[in-house]
């Protein structure tokens, strides 16, 4: 009789604030990561009357973590593959494997008795069995092995900082430790993500190359060095200094995007949006994604701008996102802005396949 009860209270909780429109049940359905926050919460102190819900409490703690991850993520990478996580408890005598079902990453893991370390592999298995799962097929293992340590890094700073020694211990030590390459591209990651543009630009750029479906005839070692130079592209862009000239377009084989700022407000108040406009429509056809980028408080302006060039370009809005950046001042020196970023994807890109 208590079993039953803990277990029907919670989705009568829910129904009862969802009453007059039901958007409170339709919220829990577009963030199952919530529901699986309050199941944890729930079983982690129900486990001490009944046994199993142990198992309960780490399979919806594991899910919560991930999957709420993986919904702020898809804000900044709209086409991810996965768009879910569920976590599956196998005996000592079935071997562990992860699948993809559905658009979502199945799990199935052997259960340690240290839910830190539960939640660690967990976040581990996910970054390395799903995120940017096409790309990986061609790009090199060094350059795999530091997006995975950098992601699932990032994943435990923000959702589960406590845990981030039990992940350097078990695993980011001896994946930094193996290979010189993994520790210069993670090394250089955190810089391009203080400038804010590691999820939405780099690792868009990762998710188009994977989508280009390459044939049986590739050149392996010309992927890894595009993506190694796009690496030192995006390394240097971010730490150029405020006002610094440098190249904004990466013309690859298979990477083509062109970056460009909005954000002198002497500019905008003397020269209006022709010159923006005027300097966007000049970046070459051959260029398949154009970053504008510029102040948040600059957004209704940037929209003018993507508005007007959109009229004479084949180019569609793929993504518009908001983010905090650590830039470089004149001296080098740093200072936080707010940023606005529109994505704008070619409708002529060249495919490589079939």
């Amino acid at each position: 009789m208590f079993n039953f009860y803990i277990y029907l209270g919670i989705p009568i909780l829910v129904l009862g604030g969802a009453a007059g429109g039901g958007s409170l049940v339709l919220y829990f359905i577009k963030h199952p990561e919530v529901v699986d926050k309050w199941l944890a919460l729930f079983s982690k102190y129900g486990k001490f009357l009944y046994k199993k819900w142990e198992y309960t409490y780490v399979k919806r703690d594991v899910q919560a973590v991930v999957n709420g991850y993986v919904s702020k993520l898809s804000k900044k990478v709209p086409n991810l593959l996965v768009k879910r996580v569920t976590l599956e408890w196998v005996d000592d005598n079935i071997t562990a494997e992860q699948f993809i079902k559905n658009d979502m990453l199945v799990m199935r893991m052997h259960k340690s008795n240290n839910q830190d370390l539960n939640i660690v592999n967990a976040t581990f298995t996910f970054v390395s069995h799903s995120l940017l799962l096409k790309a990986k097929s061609y790009i090199a293992k060094y350059q795999k092995n530091a997006i995975d340590l950098y992601v699932s890094y990032k994943i435990l700073e923000r959702e589960k900082a406590h845990l981030l020694q039990t992940y350097v211990q078990e695993i980011l030590k001896e994946g930094l430790s193996n290979n010189a390459k993994t520790n210069d591209f993670y090394g250089k990651f955190f810089d391009i993500d203080k400038a804010g543009i590691f999820f939405p630009v780099f690792l868009t750029e990762m998710t188009f190359l994977g989508e280009k479906v390459f044939g049986n005839k590739r050149n392996d070692q010309e992927i890894y060095d595009e993506v190694s130079s796009l690496v030192m592209f995006l390394y240097k862009y971010a730490n150029r200094k405020l006002h610094q000239e440098t190249i904004s377009e990466f013309d690859g084989q298979y990477c083509k995007f062109a970056i460009r700022i909005v954000g002198m407000s002497v500019k905008i108040q003397t020269s209006g949006e022709g010159i923006y406009i005027r300097n966007i429509q000049q970046i070459p056809s051959s260029i398949e994604t154009i970053y504008i980028i510029g102040g948040k408080d600059n957004k209704n302006f940037i929209d003018r701008i993507v508005s007007e060039c959109q009229k004479s370009m084949a180019y569609d809005i793929y993504n518009t996102y908001e983010y905090p950046a650590i830039l470089k001042d004149m001296n080098s020196g740093d200072y936080k802005c707010d940023n606005y970023l529109t994505v704008l994807r070619s409708r002529n890109v060249k495919y490589y396949h079939k």
